[in-house]
């Protein structure tokens, strides 16, 4: 997926291409999403290809193949032309749709009902990390939360719909992928999967003391200047929170999302590291989901046929 959710598909013979709307068709959206891993709320709709903020170059694919195998690659031709002059925005989920307006420094106390995709991690049932709901079946959250403990499934368990941080039974986890560059030493590629044992649903009655707090991002260029965290910021971080300090995620929130609402809430950052909590010139660092994307989609889409 990219700018505006558009969809881009790589074609062995053609590299990444943008699909284009012509002979789109319910049946491609509905693939499309069960290959990422959603199975719930497909839609689609046309963005014309001049709105787009980024240029194609005529590297196009256009739907061409009538076929039975369960990828979407398989209906599609390369192309350097689009007829209609749309290309193809897909939405999977209504996960981040506004509901209403972590151990958070500074925060002030919510209820779960208006962040709804947000998810307590369990050792031995006791709070470790946060997380996000990316679909009925997958989590993302920090690689850092599973040091020496990835290979023992059976302790983790994933909490859904609590605003309080207790003890829980919730759902079992099949698996969870660590980005394979993951450093500790310098938290680059801070970023886990964790694919549950069966789907979640998300509504119902939940209880109404879980944290928010509103932070700005801060530019790469501030953050990266030799009096606040210098080189240590890669390319695969952000920063968000305020240079004076007093508001911030601390311990305990790692793993929980950074979110920004345009016309629905959505995923920038991942909780990963910091210098101590709300220390002045010492902001909040997130791992940069814009930059791990193919890395998320690769792993959703690879347990499909795993």
């Amino acid at each position: 997926m990219g700018d505006r959710l558009v969809v881009q598909v790589f074609i062995n013979e053609g590299g990444w291409r943008t699909v284009c709307a012509d002979n789109w068709r319910t049946k491609h959206t509905r693939l499309t999403c069960q290959q990422l891993g959603y199975t719930a709320s497909p839609r689609s709709t046309r963005v014309p290809v001049r709105s787009l903020l980024f240029n194609p170059q005529n590297a196009f694919a256009i739907v061409s193949n009538d076929s039975t195998h369960s990828d979407i690659q398989s209906f599609l031709s390369v192309s350097d032309k689009c007829v209609s002059g749309s290309v193809v925005s897909v939405s999977c989920s209504d996960c981040g749709e506004v509901v209403g307006e972590d151990r958070i420094v500074g925060g002030v106390d919510t209820a779960v009902e208006h962040w709804p995709w947000q998810v307590s991690l369990q050792w031995n049932h006791q709070h470790v990390c946060g997380g996000a709901l990316l679909s009925t079946r997958w989590i993302i959250s920090a690689a850092h939360c599973f040091t020496g403990r990835t290979q023992e499934l059976s302790r983790w368990t994933v909490v859904l719909g609590q605003t309080e941080v207790v003890a829980s039974r919730g759902v079992s986890v099949e698996m969870i992928v660590v980005h394979k560059d993951y450093s500790r030493l310098s938290n680059d590629f801070d970023i886990a999967m964790l694919k549950l044992a069966w789907p979640v649903t998300v509504g119902g009655e939940l209880p109404s003391v879980l944290q928010k707090a509103s932070v700005p991002l801060i530019d790469r260029s501030e953050c990266s200047k030799p009096s606040v965290y210098g080189s240590a910021i890669t390319p695969r971080m952000l920063c968000a929170g305020f240079l004076e300090g007093n508001i911030d995620a601390c311990q305990g929130d790692s793993g929980g999302p950074l979110v920004y609402l345009s016309s629905r809430w959505q995923l920038l950052g991942v909780v990963s590291w910091g210098v101590g909590c709300a220390r002045e010139g010492k902001p909040g660092v997130y791992t940069d989901v814009s930059q791990l994307l193919n890395w998320i989609y690769t792993v959703m889409e690879s347990a499909m046929y795993s």
